[in-house]
């Protein structure tokens, strides 16, 4: 997050940074800056720190850069934006490169809400499988894409309930 911010710095020399280390109070006053100030268009937040408790409907585009194991943390975090009061059409982006712990964490998050969809509705998911052998392998890079149906690799947006934050460009 540092880099980014370093980076953002050279363009846009303002903008709102929230991580762990801001202090609560320090927290809300940044939150309120940003949702009022219109000079201010980029709200730079970890996923932890943006997913609980805050409201951002002045914000209209979301990046992910840092995805987590729990697909529910980013999911919390798009939907800070995406809340009741929002005027504007949200557009939500993961920036994941190929062949990285980043691209192995977003496939385990598809994984992961695949079962849980299964667990909730008891239908089965065409996007994942789990078997004996794979639960026992999970930190191997090449079971973790073994685990995803090779249509998942073809699939649109439209194909599954899954939606559009979940689009793979290869």
């Amino acid at each position: 997050m540092d880099r980014l911010e370093y980076w953002l710095q050279q363009d846009f020399p303002e903008f709102v940074r929230l991580d762990g280390s801001v202090a609560t109070r320090e927290r809300y006053k940044r939150v309120e800056e940003f949702q009022t100030n219109p000079n201010l268009f980029i709200f730079l937040a970890s996923v932890r720190a943006a997913g609980v408790g805050l409201n951002l409907t002045a914000a209209n585009k979301v990046v992910i850069f840092d995805p987590l194991w729990n697909p529910s943390q980013d999911a919390q975090a798009m939907d800070r934006v995406v809340r009741i009061g929002q005027k504007q059409e949200v557009e939500c982006i993961r920036l994941i490169s190929s062949g990285t712990t980043e691209e192995l964490i977003y496939y385990r998050q598809i994984y992961k809400q695949g079962l849980s969809k299964v667990a909730n509705t008891g239908k089965a998911s065409r996007w994942c499988s789990f078997s004996l052998s794979s639960k026992n392998s999970v930190h191997c890079q090449k079971s973790w894409l073994g685990w995803l149906h090779p249509s998942f690799y073809r699939m649109r947006p439209s194909d599954s309930n899954l939606g559009a934050r979940h689009q793979v460009n290869r």
